[in-house]
């Protein structure tokens, strides 16, 4: 029986194969990492960014979904979470995620940026203004459109 230690060994290998562009080998490390130890979770993360790369968007998001409830402290794991929900067409549940980001990690821009699109496309604009808020403090530069939209949810602000 494997000890749970050996796990980021495993880890490594699997990123070490990920950077070699041995994609198989990366994901059967990942694979042994997450068997070895089940809280790996970066062994979900990297098992999750492969499925993503490959289009598998359900078993990405399973993946993610494993790495934050193994450290729900995951920050790249709910944001990327996020964005595989988004392109699967599950908006509500993407900016929930991104929520969760930015709650853990208040200047990750691109979980803001990601969130106020997708806000605006649920018509949820007091939302969409707080991610806009929060985007620009950190040095977004929003497109015209979407501070006309948004002008009446943050004059005063």
């Amino acid at each position: 029986r494997l000890q749970p230690r050996y796990s980021l060994a495993y880890l490594n290998i699997g990123i070490l194969k990920g950077r070699q562009g041995d994609k198989a080998q990366a994901k059967a490390f990942f694979e042994k990492a997450a068997q070895t130890d089940p809280q790996n979770a970066n062994a979900y993360f990297n098992l999750g960014f492969l499925a993503e790369a490959e289009g598998n968007l359900a078993v990405a998001a399973e993946h993610y979904q494993r790495a934050v409830l193994a450290n729900p402290k995951h920050v790249e794991g709910y944001y990327n979470l996020g964005n595989t929900l988004a392109r699967q067409g599950k908006l509500a549940e993407a900016v929930v995620s991104y929520e969760k980001a930015v709650i853990l990690n208040h200047s990750h821009t691109d979980a803001w940026v990601n969130m106020l699109v997708l806000a605006l496309q649920l018509k949820d604009y007091p939302k969409a203004a707080e991610a806009l808020i929060q985007a620009q403090k950190l040095g977004f530069e929003a497109p015209a459109e979407y501070l006309e939209v948004l002008a009446p949810y943050i004059s005063g602000k």
